[in-house]
């Protein structure tokens, strides 16, 4: 009795000894993987916030795009201090880039690209309003392809009461209203779904090159789709 009772404690202590160097591995495993999620989440939101802090703090483009042109363009570092509207002579230059892909040379000595498509106005509605005033959609794509200031005051004044054929703007007044154009198509598009808004922005906009903060974006939504779907 006595013997059998030594050998069940033996036997004990080995499954115990051997149980806790399994659990020793298991929480060493443990440990080291969730170091090793933690250096990997610090090194992340440390380029997170430099890609962050170079996208406010350089230089940025954006480009309005049809199928095979330029139709505007502005470079800035804050949108709300000091923009740059390209010329008609820089948009030109800047279309031949555009149909030979070379992004690189669109992009230049800038931190970020934007080259917004305008096939964006497929999921929106027939009109827009743009300060207080009703606008189709063909006709906001007439004024977007306007290729000088003539040209868009035509345009302009067969859409809005306010302008007059007589009357005249600046090549940067001129720009400036098509961005003006292209924030209520955003704004629009997000406001008819959100969700599917955002994915068209994305899916009509090209932004080059890929950096972290962008990825990271672009994964959202497809992730939102898998977790909830639709």
């Amino acid at each position: 009795m006595f013997g059998i009772s030594i050998i069940t404690l033996i036997i004990l202590a080995f499954v115990f000894f051997i149980l806790f160097k399994i659990t020793k591995v298991i929480w060493k495993a443990i440990l080291f993987t969730f170091l090793i999620l933690v250096l990997f989440l610090g090194l992340l939101g440390y380029l997170v916030y430099s890609d962050v802090q170079s996208i406010i703090n350089e230089e940025k483009k954006i480009f309005i795009v049809s199928e095979k042109q330029v139709l505007t363009g502005t470079s800035f570092i804050d949108f709300q201090e000091q923009t740059n509207y390209f010329t008609n002579s820089e948009l030109n230059t800047y279309t031949e880039h555009y149909k030979e892909e070379d992004y690189k040379k669109m992009l230049g000595e800038a931190y970020l690209l934007l080259i917004i498509k305008t096939d964006i106005f497929e999921d929106i509605g027939d009109t827009l309003v743009i300060q207080n005033e009703t606008i189709s959609k063909k006709e906001v794509l007439n004024m977007l392809s306007a290729n000088n200031t003539q040209e868009f005051i035509q345009i302009a004044s067969q859409v809005s009461e306010n302008i007059t054929s007589s009357d005249s703007v600046t090549q940067d007044e001129m720009i400036e209203y098509k961005f003006k154009l292209i924030a209520a198509i955003l704004k629009e598009s997000l406001e008819d779904n959100e969700s599917n808004g955002i994915k068209q922005i994305f899916d009509n906009t090209k932004i080059y090159p890929n950096r972290i903060t962008v990825v990271l974006i672009k994964a959202i939504p497809s992730l939102v789709e898998k977790i909830i779907p639709v």
